[in-house]
């Protein structure tokens, strides 16, 4: 009987440690895991944060080439609208020098 006092004494004085032991693994696990989650949010924040500027940027690129485009059929336009108005002056020209020569004649 002695024996079995001395190892419920034993077992006794093990349980405490054990049991601290015990809840040292749980927390740990829950840093581990709070660590986890906090990484994931960290990721996703990060994650959000460099989509944001991503987008803006792609955004400000697609108006970049539509402005692009805009300011070269502008520049297009403006080189049509000078030829036909070169073209309209010689007329203007040839005609009143026409007009000239008539009146001299």
């Amino acid at each position: 009987m002695q024996s079995c006092s001395s190892e419920l004494k034993n077992w006794r004085s093990k349980r405490p440690k054990l049991i601290w032991r015990k809840i040292l693994l749980i927390e740990r696990e829950k840093v581990s895991m709070k660590l986890s989650q906090s990484s994931t949010k960290h990721d996703y924040i990060s994650t959000i944060q460099i989509d944001a500027p991503r987008k803006e940027l792609e955004e400000k690129v697609d108006e970049l080439q539509s402005m692009d485009t805009l300011n070269q059929t502008l520049i297009l336009k403006e080189h049509r609208s000078n030829l036909e108005l070169q073209h309209a002056r010689k007329e203007l020209i040839n005609g009143l020098q026409d007009i000239w020569n008539d009146q001299d004649l």
